[in-house]
């Protein structure tokens, strides 16, 4: 009797964590942002620079982080290697990633500028804080680097960031 009521309890406590599982894979929120091409560049990029794409599900923002603390002297050796990493890769595809990424900067920006007017401190400085500095940084040391290989793109950098601000903003107002 006693071992029946064991295996009962095993059994209960097995499919009670096989749904909890199911359920966890069902509603849980994934980063929709990256296409398979961004995939690649992202991969190398961090191998290479130790900078990661992460996704907070809570606020449903993707964001970039530096993986570890790194002095000014150790960002600008990583901002050379990104430029090696980079020039393995198709230009526009280059191009593209960066556009996605100045505009995760910019989304980052006017939701940490909406919690700020709807008084959600918390959220606005972990945004403000956390998430947006290093994306930023991120954005900039790409932008540098796309620059120095592809001399073009330079001539409209200016232009195709005001169109991706206005479409960020005309898109979460």
């Amino acid at each position: 009797m006693m071992r029946k009521r064991k295996v009962i309890a095993l059994l209960v406590l097995c499919l009670a964590l096989t749904q909890c599982t199911t359920w966890y894979r069902l509603t849980r929120k994934d980063s929709k942002l990256w296409n398979q091409s961004d995939i690649a560049i992202l991969t190398s990029v961090a191998e290479a620079i130790e900078f990661r794409a992460g996704f907070d599900p809570y606020l449903d923002l993707d964001y970039i982080y530096m993986a570890g603390n790194f002095t000014k002297e150790e960002i600008a050796v990583k901002e050379k290697k990104l430029k090696e990493v980079i020039t393995s890769f198709k230009s526009e595809d280059v191009i593209a990633f960066y556009e996605k990424v100045f505009s995760i900067v910019e989304i980052l920006k006017w939701y940490a500028e909406d919690y700020k007017n709807d008084e959600e401190w918390n959220e606005a400085t972990y945004i403000e804080k956390y998430l947006l500095p290093d994306t930023e940084k991120f954005s900039e040391m790409l932008e540098k680097n796309i620059i120095i290989i592809n001399p073009d793109y330079s001539k409209i950098i200016e232009e195709r960031k005001r169109v991706i601000k206005d479409r960020v903003k005309k898109d979460l107002d």
